[in-house]
């Protein structure tokens, strides 16, 4: 089992440089953050081979104080650290560092190393709900009124610029942006996803959240109701729905179609829609600039000719991955 844990801060670090004190997040060890240790590394006393070594002080072998080491040498200078097999691994068992000589020092099996992954850059991840924890992924915006479908680039970047404004990969809502933006890695790549969080932009704000079960999904199929997990529409799960997907209506290419129901222009209801491209064969749909993006504003479907409904500036998605 796992007896003793602590956990670093892995952003710009190396496979050999992340085991030091300037990147410790939290211990096991009480007195660990705030102690001055004379090693802290993987290398550690390269000398006389301890390795992952965490010590308070040496004075002798005596009084040699620390927290855990691997003793890698099959003829190690003290006492405390002599074994018949190498390499041989020591640990306080208690919550503050002991003299190597004490009655608190354990011997164990094993040491692991755990890599808690998130792919991409760091400038890719947002902390949307202002949980202190940067855990969304941007992997797609849409732009409306920018003249270029947003489903094929969706799809496989299909018309993108490859000069898109800063603002168009970032959650800064408000400043312009002129094109669509598609995470090439991030959709292509597509694994170990948790959830899928889709967000319609209206005024610089995300107004319209839906979160999708990501478990074994891919990136054209997460946007269907039995994935839902929640949504800010209260009849959504229980529909019912006459389209609910990415491609949606494609013969009128209706995309990111949430639609409850068809029975002629005036009488067409859903909760979320994409219009790609002209010519539309209803009035609530026409524009004189497309892909439009449109949205039931209240907590329920609405009619697309006469109910609450407005056009958003964008929509976006997010991914959050497991942890490993």
């Amino acid at each position: 089992m796992l007896v003793k844990v602590l956990r670093f801060k892995a952003q710009g670090a190396t496979y050999m440089n992340w085991m030091s004190k300037d990147r410790l997040v939290d211990s096991c060890y009480e007195d660990l953050k705030n102690a001055t240790p004379n090693f802290f590394s993987i290398m550690g006393d390269d000398v006389i081979r301890r390795r992952f070594f965490i010590q308070n002080n040496y004075g002798g072998c005596a009084n040699d104080a620390g927290w855990t080491v691997a003793v890698d040498s099959p003829s190690p200078p003290c006492t405390w650290e002599k074994n018949e097999t190498f390499p041989y691994f020591k640990y306080v068992a208690g919550q503050v560092y002991e003299n190597m000589n004490s009655d608190c020092i354990r011997s164990a099996e094993a040491i692991v190393v755990f890599l808690n992954y998130y792919p991409g850059e760091p400038q890719e991840y947002h902390d949307l709900f202002h949980t202190g924890n940067p855990e969304w992924r941007l992997a797609f915006r849409g732009t409306a009124r920018v003249g270029s479908p947003i489903f094929p680039a969706y799809k496989d970047g299909t018309g993108i610029s490859a000069y898109a404004e800063a603002a168009c990969k970032t959650t800064d809502w408000k400043s312009p942006c002129s094109s669509h933006y598609r995470n090439n890695d991030a959709l292509d790549q597509w694994k170990n996803i948790d959830e899928v969080l889709f967000a319609i932009i209206q005024n610089g704000e995300m107004v319209k959240t839906i979160f999708f079960k990501g478990e074994q999904s891919t990136y054209m199929n997460w946007y269907e109701k039995a994935r839902l997990i929640k949504s800010c529409w209260d009849d959504l799960r229980m529909g019912p729905h006459l389209f609910f997907g990415i491609e949606g209506d494609a013969s009128l290419q209706r995309r990111f179609f949430i639609q409850r129901n068809y029975g002629g222009c005036s009488n067409d209801k859903g909760w979320m829609v994409v219009s790609d491209n002209p010519p539309r064969p209803c009035d609530w749909e026409k524009s004189t600039a497309y892909p439009i993006i449109k949205f039931a504003v209240g907590p329920k479907a609405e009619n697309w000719s006469t109910g609450e409904v407005l056009e958003a500036e964008a929509i976006a998605v997010f991914l959050k991955y497991k942890k490993l």
